[in-house]
């Protein structure tokens, strides 16, 4: 089964929009999606976790003007953690 099976044209411009990624609800929404859209596509669902949490990070990174220890609190992650994602992700 395709995406474009499962979701409206509309539905899918929505998905597209740029998303308060403070909401957890908003999170939560993109993680789900995510692993329906792997499970009906044949994809991995760790890749497309990471590049939400990536998205993620650097927003709020560019949020703080890339303070790290701000960045952090806000996640509500240890700076260390953050350290490595930020790394990990070439931030």
């Amino acid at each position: 089964m395709a995406m474009r099976d499962l979701l409206s044209q509309e539905e899918i411009d929505a998905l597209l929009q740029p998303v308060d990624t403070r909401d957890e609800t908003v999170i939560a929404s993109l993680l789900r999606a995510a692993k329906d859209f792997s499970e009906c596509n044949g994809f991995e669902y760790k890749p497309l976790n990471g590049v939400i949490e990536r998205t993620i990070i650097q927003d709020f990174l560019e949020r703080s003007g890339g303070n790290v220890s701000q960045t952090a609190r806000e996640l509500e992650m240890p700076r260390r953690t953050l350290r490595g994602k930020i790394r990990k992700y070439d931030l």
